[in-house]
């Protein structure tokens, strides 16, 4: 058994909106090459307790939240704990990045997006920072329902977004959000209904926040 992050030693604070505030989710799938069981996709929130069987040659990468380290993993079979992973099996770590944490954010379900509406309405006080050019992952049972995210600035929209495979990436023609501005969060779908939330655009926010519902 391989006993990958000694998270007691290594445990952050934990900040007011990044991912590690849900206490229930302990890591976030980012990728997924193959099959496993059970099965997971991208942007999957992990629980503690969660077990994923990579057979001989299944890849995932996986953030864990609670020390920010980033896991590229293929084979064997990975055990999600409160305060560490494990590694068990015939497996093969491809990469590691330390410090990789992303933000996140709960939004709501609402008619009304409009980004000055948003920040008085109640329950959405506190406001992620989002990244000036962000990248967006989509997580929640609903994940798949949703194909496209709008930013708003008040009742303009400064960017429209495709989603793919649960994930919607800032245009590479469109400028930077405004360091310190309030921004309006929307996602859209055929059959649902849209999920808002305020966000404050900085240059220091981590590059991908994540959705949830």
């Amino acid at each position: 058994m391989k006993k990958f992050f000694y998270a007691l030693a290594l445990l952050l604070p934990a900040a007011a909106h990044t991912a590690e505030a849900d206490p229930h989710m302990r890591a976030l799938v980012t990728n997924v090459v193959g099959v496993t069981s059970p099965e997971v996709f991208a942007f999957d929130e992990l629980a503690g307790g969660t077990v994923i069987d990579l057979g001989t040659d299944s890849e995932i990468r996986i953030t864990f939240y609670p020390t920010c380290d980033d896991v590229a993993i293929r084979g064997g079979q990975v055990e999600i704990h409160d305060d560490h992973i494990n590694i068990e099996g015939k497996t093969e770590i491809l990469d590691h990045v330390e410090g990789n944490c992303p933000g996140a954010v709960t939004l709501a379900e609402s008619d009304i997006i409009n980004a000055a509406v948003i920040s008085r309405a109640a329950g959405i006080l506190l406001s992620p920072r989002i990244s000036l050019r962000p990248v967006f992952g989509i997580s929640g049972a609903n994940a798949d329902a949703y194909d496209r995210l709008l930013i708003r600035d008040g009742r303009e929209t400064i960017a429209e977004m495709p989603v793919t495979g649960r994930k919607s990436v800032w245009p590479a023609e469109a400028a930077d959000l405004i360091d310190g501005k309030a921004y309006a969060v929307a996602l859209l779908g055929p059959d649902v209904k849209p999920h808002i939330a305020k966000v404050i655009a900085s240059d220091t926010a981590p590059a991908l926040l994540v959705l949830r519902q």
